[in-house]
């Protein structure tokens, strides 16, 4: 509970000596219990769109087959960095604080699917973490297995070739972001759009001329 000095001061700052102490205790107690509730609330499949959430980084399945992997240690090297400096506690809210939260969609079954940040996702998992926050893009777990992944490809929510080029299909993709392979050209595309400014595709394009395909 916050001392009488600092509501005294948070009195005098935001409403003067007419400020009741009652609204200004009730105030208090709805952030420091709305921050602990975001801190240990579990993504499920009840999570709703837009919902902010902690998630198991083994429950996430990609949709797309490959990252870069010399790009995975590179994030992994700065990610230990900030792990080490800060502890396991403040690390979380360091991700959170940088807008490193996975993009999530439930698919059916409460699959959970990342949509973007492949290779952060697998360079926390290298690290040895296992969880991470993930933002709730959509929650389609009604939805018929066929319709969705229509729905998934007409919003380029997912990316059906494997590191060669060939045509796959969604049961190709792997069932974890430990089996994500490497794709040297993703390093590389990565690498020409951190020194040069090159950003991904549009993926609200339908053009596959991308530097780097549509996918993180």
């Amino acid at each position: 509970m916050p001392s009488d000095a600092l509501l005294l001061s948070l009195s005098k700052a935001i409403g003067g000596p007419r400020c009741d102490t009652y609204y200004l205790y009730a105030a208090l107690i709805t952030f420091f219990v709305s921050q602990s509730a975001l801190a240990k609330e579990s993504c499920n499949a009840q999570s709703m769109k837009g919902g902010l959430c902690l998630c198991e980084l083994s429950d996430l399945h990609p949709t797309q087959t490959s990252v870069g992997m010399a790009e995975v240690r590179i994030k992994a090297e700065k990610l230990k960095d900030e792990l080490q400096h800060r502890g396991e506690r403040n690390f979380l809210k360091y991700l959170l604080k940088h807008e490193k939260e996975e993009p999530v969609i439930i698919g059916p079954g409460s699959v959970f699917y990342i949509t973007d940040h492949h290779h952060l996702a697998r360079a926390l998992y290298d690290l040895g973490e296992s969880h991470t926050y993930c933002i709730i893009v959509d929650n389609l777990s009604d939805e018929r297995v066929d319709d969705f992944w229509k729905r998934m490809e007409d919003n380029n929510e997912v990316y059906l070739k494997d590191q060669n080029g060939n045509v796959i299909t969604p049961n190709d993709l792997p069932t974890s972001i430990k089996d994500l392979s490497n794709d040297p050209f993703r390093s590389l595309a990565g690498a020409v759009r951190e020194s040069c400014g090159f950003v991904k595709g549009d993926k609200g394009s339908s053009s596959e001329d991308y530097l780097e395909v549509p996918m993180g």
